[in-house]
C-alpha cells in the first residue's frame, strides 16, 4: 500500500501511485490542468512541481527532539535558503494580467506553487516567519490570484470551510 514507505499515495481501480508529483501530474492529465500534447509546457510544469518538492524536502531539518537544533536550522533557512529558492520562482512567476505559470490557463504547476506559498504563509512551520514569501511580489500575486479564484475559493471554503 505504501511502495515507498511514506505518504501520500493515490490508490485509483486498486492501482497505487506514490510520490507527489506523479501523483499531480496523473491528476492533472484527468482534469486537463497539465498538458498532454505539449511536452516542453509539461516540462515547464515539471520543473516547478520538482522545484516545490526541493523545497519542501529542505524543509526536514532535524529530530523533533532536539527543538534547538530544529529551530537553528529553520534560522538558516529562512534567512538564506528559502529566499534563494523562491528568488528562482520569483524569476519564473507571471508576470503579466493572466497569472499563469505555463500558458494561458490555470495548471498543476500553479497549484502547486499557490499550496506551498500558503504552506509558508500559513504560520504554521516553526522558525520559518510567516511574512517570507513578502519580499516576493510576483509570487504573492501569484498566490493571492490563485487564491481568489472562484473554483479554488469554493473547493477551500468546502474542504478547509
Amino acid at each position: 500500500r505504501l511502495p515507498f514507505g511514506q505518504v501520500p499515495v493515490l490508490i485509483v481501480d486498486g492501482v497505487t501511485i506514490a510520490q507527489t508529483g506523479a501523483i499531480a501530474r496523473f491528476c492533472g492529465k484527468l482534469s486537463g490542468l497539465y498538458p498532454t500534447d505539449d511536452p516542453i509546457a509539461a516540462a515547464r510544469i515539471d520543473q516547478l512541481i520538482d522545484a516545490a518538492t526541493d523545497i519542501t524536502a529542505r524543509m526536514n531539518t532535524g529530530s523533533s527532539t532536539d527543538p534547538d537544533a530544529k529551530l537553528a536550522a529553520r534560522k538558516v533557512l529562512a534567512e538564506t535558503t528559502l529566499p534563494q529558492w523562491f528568488g528562482f520562482l520569483e524569476a519564473l512567476a507571471p508576470s503579466d494580467r493572466n497569472g499563469f505559470f505555463v500558458g494561458d490557463s490555470l495548471s498543476v504547476a500553479d497549484l502547486a506553487i499557490w499550496r506551498l506559498m500558503g504552506w509558508f504563509q500559513s504560520g504554521i512551520l516553526d522558525g520559518i516567519p510567516a511574512t517570507i514569501v513578502d519580499d516576493f511580489p510576483r509570487l504573492s500575486a501569484h498566490a493571492r490570484r490563485i487564491g481568489s479564484m472562484p473554483a479554488i475559493r469554493d473547493w477551500m471554503d468546502t474542504n478547509y470551510g
